[in-house]
């Protein structure tokens, strides 16, 4: 399932970031980067779980998932940010 790019922006520079990622069952790609097809924060290839990818954004980001292969499945990402990076 390719779910939509989504935009995300920052307004807390200097401040830790992440995205929590459910994957349902199967392989999925997600990519968080400054711009679409790239994945300068995080590009990788996830199992079925939950996770969370920190990262420390210096402007805004753009984030998508997709299934490795016809069965994986993301059923949710939400993003949040944390605690001052340092």
């Amino acid at each position: 399932m390719l779910l939509p790019i989504k935009q995300v922006i920052v307004t807390e520079f200097g401040v830790e970031h992440a995205l929590r990622v459910k994957i349902a069952r199967g392989d999925v790609v997600v990519k968080i980067g400054t711009a679409l097809g790239f994945g300068e924060y995080w590009d990788v290839e996830l199992a079925e779980g939950e996770y969370s990818l920190a990262f420390v954004p210096h402007r805004g980001f753009l984030y998508q998932a997709w299934g490795a292969a016809q069965l994986g499945f993301c059923t949710s990402i939400a993003s949040r940010s944390s605690l001052p990076a340092g």
